[in-house]
């Protein structure tokens, strides 16, 4: 008796059980062992060919198998390995026709007939079903889906496979993708065992996409050997419920054997025990139990000593921690290659690993990257934040010499603090969020040995691991010359305060971006000796950090052109060592001079509120070189306590000045001698000043953009009237821009003199808009 099942709203045959074998039919061949599927075929429904035609659509034919075609109207083809995909059969007229498709066996047994065979281009022409066939793989035929249209019915008496499995009897049983995306099915009869005792069974993909599947399937008596993706996506299942699934007999040293990749993924509330499974032979957990949201069953008996990856293995099992059992930690991972994403999001997890490290193969030759990320809980069984082993326990005994990537390995395993400082990290070039909100780990991992030249890369390494400080031991034996980015190394890891005395690289580019962005106790010891020629940017690097190092000569940083220097202190108590506001000469730098050479260093001391260092030009040691600097925009803004003599200043190159003292309250230094000629801004340049000095030299030429320079009112009118002065000021020095708006804010000039006079040439002459406080 057969079952019905549906399928896009049509049925599907389904058998209850095995019967036959076909050695012989129809009028295809004699002597053959083959089998056959029957089709009934209209050539006048427009489809791909002509109304006289139909095409067989040739697919998986492999060598040394043929297939054979009976056209119906009493010619017979075969077409051998590598024949032409498509082949058109011309009917001597149109009309309706039963074609017959049949595979040859000339090894141990028939190939199953495809779907693919009944005419992909002409599936339309497709009109009846009219055999199955013993072997036939169309589970039975997946009417609805794009190889046979919703129009097509089934006649079919004879009684298939009806699961799309191959059969030899006494060999082998194949209930591969027999109920594959029937999403309607829910349970399969107790009869339908499949095979007897001893049969082994490929049973890769059986219910794959079967969404409401939930029946039991401890009762198929069979010896799988193959099992990937066999309830994958299958949302509901839960084995109706039974244990019995526990009893379900394995065997993966048969000739052929494959693994149980992605048997439970998706299987969203799958929880019934299966540690009883013989997993001997069994080569990859891969996928294995990703999304399996509900599973927590004890499987640490299973033999895992032939397994090679765990890629992804509990990816997502949020309920996952091995039943509470403690098992799993037994796992011989000896041949494990490969485990990113191992427990990626296994909330619950926290079992002790540190059995895993028996076998020179153990997570080499690639990674680990990912392999505990989200694993809330880990701690590698012991209670949160516990402090777990020294050298050479617990973790710490791993070896993982031959990793090259730990990028997000416990990236917010909140609990974990385990002690991996003796981690053979020569390999490694990905360190990418490793520790990335790991709250509660504080390790000393100052032996670790990076190898120079590996272009590692660190970004957002401790990010987040808000108490890491490195056990509180110095980080200064890191070598970290190989190291291209640091960018958001250390960012928001608020205790960390360890010496950083290292040797970056000479050659290629550094990254420091948002480097200690929010290391709130970060002061920067060791900064001094840092060789920062090759850094591309500081851009906020330090910013509200605990930031106040002394960088006095001989030690200085050489900043190289085209640095990004954006807001790369803000916010500290940067004061070269100093208490806040202490004037000293303790924060020294270099800068090219090379006309090739260009710098921006654009709000680089911005709301730096301690920062009063003297960074005149020091011609003799080359410091504070600012020939080739192009832009100061907000380079002091909010400085409140900045009040040093930089009158030396070469400005030549600069042609941006926006807001550079913008909210600096007490400077007021002579500027006079100051080459404004390329400057195109300076738009709040002086605003929130004391200033009142005598500016009138300035060459204001290629000024654009004015606006709210001086509306603090700190200039005096007799410094304001230098600069109006018709004969001494500012037009005596160059022909201005048209139409440029300035505010000089309530700073009153002298009534019927020469400051009047110039002021009327900018107002009327060219244009100007001027805010002031008017004559006086």
């Amino acid at each position: 008796m057969a079952r019905a099942f549906k399928k896009n709203g049509t049925n599907i045959i389904v058998a209850d059980k095995l019967s036959g074998y076909a050695t012989s039919g129809g009028d295809l061949a004699t002597g053959l062992r083959f089998d056959w599927v029957e089709v009934v075929v209209d050539t006048t429904i427009p489809g791909d060919t002509a109304s006289d035609q139909y095409t067989c659509d040739l697919n998986n034919i492999n060598s040394p198998n043929s297939l054979l075609v009976g056209w119906g109207d009493g010619t017979t083809d075969e077409y051998v390995f590598d024949t032409p995909k498509s082949q058109i059969h011309t009917y001597p007229a149109s009309g309706i026709y039963k074609v017959r498709y049949g595979r040859t066996n000339a090894t141990a047994y028939p190939i199953p007939v495809d779907v693919n065979t009944f005419a992909d281009g002409d599936r339309v022409k497709k009109t009846d079903i009219t055999r199955f066939g013993e072997y036939s793989q169309v589970p039975v035929i997946s009417v609805g889906n794009a190889m046979t249209p919703s129009g097509t019915t089934v006649s079919a008496s004879d009684t298939p496979d009806g699961s799309a499995y191959l059969v030899v009897p006494g060999s082998e049983t194949r209930p591969f993708q027999a109920f594959g995306s029937i999403s309607e099915l829910i349970t399969i009869p107790t009869t339908l065992t499949y095979a007897g005792p001893g049969i082994k069974g490929d049973c890769r993909n059986t219910f794959d996409g079967c969404s409401n599947f939930n029946g039991s399937v401890g009762h198929l008596a069979l010896t799988i050997y193959r099992a990937s993706y066999m309830f994958n996506s299958c949302l509901s299942f839960d084995n109706g419920g039974s244990t019995d699934i526990d009893n379900l007999t394995f065997d993966f040293t048969l000739p052929g054997a494959t693994h149980i990749s992605a048997m439970f993924q998706n299987a969203r509330v799958f929880n019934q025990p299966i540690g009883s499974w013989n997993t001997t032979g069994n080569t990859s957990l891969n996928l294995t139990f990703k999304n399996a949201q509900s599973f927590n069953q004890d499987i640490g008996s299973w033999d895992m000593s032939s397994v090679n990856t765990l890629q992804e293995a509990f990816n997502r099992a949020y309920a996952f921690n091995n039943g509470g059992a403690n098992t799993i930690g037994n796992w011989d991972v000896s041949n494990v290659n490969s485990a990113p994403y191992c427990f990626y999001q296994a909330r619950v997890f926290n079992q002790d690993l540190t059995n895993w490290t028996a076998g020179v193969k153990t997570f080499s030759p690639t990674s680990i990257n990912v392999f505990l990320s989200n694993a809330y809980l880990f701690n590698n069984g012991n209670a949160v934040g516990v402090s777990n082993g020294s050298a050479g326990t617990g973790m710490d005994a791993w070896d993982i010499s031959s990793c090259t990537n730990l990028s997000q390995t416990f990236q917010r395993a909140e609990s974990f603090n385990g002690y991996i400082g003796s981690w053979d990290v020569s390999g490694i070039t990905q360190m990418t969020q490793t520790f990335q909100q790991a709250y509660r780990f504080n390790q000393d991992l100052s032996g670790w040995t990076f190898t120079p030249g590996l272009n590692t890369i660190m970004s957002s390494t401790f990010q987040s691991a808000t108490d890491f400080n490195n056990g509180g031991q110095p980080m200064d034996g890191w070598d970290v010359s190989g190291v291209t980015t640091f960018q958001n190394c250390f960012r928001d890891a608020t205790s960390f305060n360890a010496s950083c005395d290292w040797a970056l690289k000479t050659t290629g580019d550094v990254n420091f971006g948002f480097a200690f962005l929010f290391a709130s106790s970060f002061t920067g010891i060791g900064l001094e000796n840092w060789n920062t020629e090759r850094v591309t940017t500081f851009g906020q690097c330090f910013q509200s950090s605990a930031l106040n190092f002394a960088l006095t000569h001989p030690n200085y940083w050489e900043l190289r052109s085209g640095v990004n220097m954006f807001y790369a202190f803000r916010q500290t108590p940067l004061n070269g060592g100093q208490a806040s506001g202490v004037a000293g000469r303790n924060w020294e730098m270099r800068l090219s001079n090379s006309v090739s050479d260009s710098y921006n260093l654009n709000n680089m001391f911005a709301y730096c509120g301690d920062f009063n260092q003297d960074i005149s030009t020091d011609a003799t040691n080359n410091y504070w070189d600012m020939s080739r600097v192009t832009n100061m925009s907000y380079m002091f803004r909010f400085c409140s306590k900045f009040n040093q003599d930089i009158s030396n200043w070469d400005t030549s190159a600069c042609t941006f000045m926006t807001g550079t003292f913008d909210g600096a309250t007490i400077f007021n230094q002579p500027l006079s001698n100051w080459d404004m000629s390329s400057v195109s801004s300076i738009n709040t340049m002086l605003q929130g000043t004391a200033f009142d000095q005598d500016i009138s030299a300035w060459n204001i030429g290629s000024v654009t953009n004015a606006a709210g320079f001086l509306n603090s009112g700190s200039l005096s009118t007799t410094n304001y009237d230098l600069l109006l002065d018709n004969t001494s000021g500012w037009l005596s020095v160059a022909t201005p821009q048209s139409s440029v708006s300035i505010s000089f804010g309530t700073t009153q000039y002298t009534a019927g003199g020469n400051a009047e006079a110039g002021r009327n040439v900018l107002t009327g002459t060219y244009g100007w808009t001027i805010i002031d406080g008017g004559p006086v």
